[in-house]
């Protein structure tokens, strides 16, 4: 009855989060507006942290996982260099380690390839909670492709301005060419022989230097 299976069940009841894991984990949804989300847990070797053991995700996390139709008991508990080798070996792991070592939250990006390989830039926010990491992920790939569009518009607008400041410095050198002709041939005359060649000269090195 249900008295003797209460009686029987000797079970510990689950660990409710603290505070400050409710708060975390809701600025990590809001944060990262449902995107993928998951903790951490890290593993030592000696004193020093060899491997993060993912403990928990959400479904958005399946496509950073190495095998994404993998059971989700199948994956909890196993290093993430084994199931989710892309983030394992960026620079994020470093991150994870300086979070965890300084309890400070920190804001990063690498660039990974997803379960359908494609390459995605990826922003995560990494917090130090009581014996994991909590990390939310932003998909930032269109920004970076936006980023990396108006970083090509402004270098050919520079282009365009060092080409227009040369044009202008040119021109001051011919308006100066010019008029040292015409001081020149006004000194000599129009009977002088040289005018005309003087006149055609100048004519000649404009043309050549407007190209």
């Amino acid at each position: 009855n249900l008295a003797e299976a209460q009686m029987d069940d000797t079970r510990e009841p689950p660990r409710r989060p603290t505070g400050a894991e409710v708060a975390t984990l809701a600025d990590a949804a809001l944060a990262s507006a449902f995107g993928p989300i998951y903790t951490l847990a890290p593993v030592y070797e000696g004193e020093q942290i060899f491997e993060f053991q993912l403990v928990d995700f959400n479904e958005a996390t399946r496509s950073l996982l190495s095998d994404p139709d993998e059971a989700a008991e199948a994956v909890k508990g196993r290093m993430i260099g084994e199931v989710m080798a892309e983030i394992a070996f960026s620079d994020l792991f470093n991150t994870y380690v300086k979070v965890w070592q300084t309890r400070k939250p920190a804001t990063a990006t690498a660039q990974i390839v997803d379960d359908v390989g494609a390459r995605r830039w990826l922003r995560q926010r990494v917090v130090a909670g009581e014996g994991a990491l909590f990390i939310s992920c932003l998909d930032v790939t269109e920004a970076k492709a936006l980023e990396a569009q108006l970083h090509r518009v402004e270098s050919a607008h520079a282009v365009g301005q060092f080409v227009g400041g040369v044009a202008h410095d040119f021109n001051n050198v011919l308006v100066s060419i010019r008029s040292a002709a015409e001081f020149i041939g006004d000194a000599l005359g129009d009977d002088h022989p040289s005018a005309a060649d003087l006149g055609g000269g100048v004519l000649r090195k404009e043309a050549w230097m407007r190209r």
